[in-house]
């Protein structure tokens, strides 16, 4: 028996949702400590009712990272509702994706949210790095289990035409691949989080968005002003809002 999907559930009769994510550490701290702080924040989920659930990353901080499988059956255990898996494509192919998928199914997880991926940290100039395309994975995804709740991102935070329809396209084909609901990449113009909202309306689009809340500090604003994470945009006027309101 599945345990219960809380964000699956409100996003399901329309109302407002909100998750915490939890960014998996890497592979080589032990791992009883590195979800240590996870685990509090489920038991939070388990008692606060304005709380959804939570989500847990893969591979973002390194390319071994802990295994998010893992770590959300311990979260599933301590917050009693299911917390959204992140599946990347990054290093992967159809059959290691169903593989995951299977892992989660026998761990009794049964929300994701399956990604590209951002690039592969460690030198690999003289090795090509496989991505399996997130269109690709949500199908093979789909296939695997056809109960699993699958979460898909896009990013309207994009200031050329074509970088912005190319979005677009690709969330109604992954939409139309088998995604249940959309999580935006990160972003601090409202503007062009309107524009998409618009955008779904004029098309009658029927899935759900969920919008993705990063907190600016100074320093965490400087390091994405830089460009060190990918798809992610810190502009100058942002940034010298943050160290003035700082």
């Amino acid at each position: 028996m599945e345990s219960r999907n809380r964000a699956r559930d409100a996003l399901t009769r329309g109302e407002f949702v909100l998750t915490f994510e939890f960014v998996a550490l890497e592979a080589e701290k032990p791992f009883e400590e590195s979800i240590a702080s996870a685990l509090k924040l489920a038991e939070l989920v388990a008692a606060d009712p304005r709380i959804h659930g939570m989500s847990v990353t893969d591979r973002v901080k390194s390319d071994r990272d802990h295994d998010p499988v893992a770590i959300g059956a311990r979260l599933l255990a301590a917050s009693g509702t299911q917390p959204i898996v992140h599946l990347s494509g990054k290093e992967q192919s159809p059959e290691g994706l169903r593989r995951r998928v299977e892992a989660m199914r026998a761990a009794g997880l049964a929300a994701t949210l399956i990604v590209t991926g951002d690039r592969v940290k460690r030198d690999m100039a003289d090795e090509p790095v496989r991505y399996l395309d997130s269109v690709i994975a949500i199908r093979e995804g789909r296939a695997a289990w056809d109960r699993l709740w699958i979460a898909a991102a896009v990013s309207p935070f994009k200031y050329r035409e074509e970088a912005l329809l190319n979005q677009y396209l690709k969330m109604v084909k992954k939409w139309r691949a088998g995604a249940d609901a959309f999580i935006t990449q990160v972003g601090w113009d409202m503007d062009k989080f309107q524009e998409l909202c618009w955008y779904r309306t004029a098309r009658g689009l029927p899935f759900p968005l969920l919008g993705n809340v990063l907190l600016l500090i100074p320093g965490g604003a400087r390091y994405i002003h830089k460009g060190n994470v990918p798809g992610v945009l810190v502009t100058d006027d942002l940034l010298a809002k943050v160290e003035e309101e700082a």
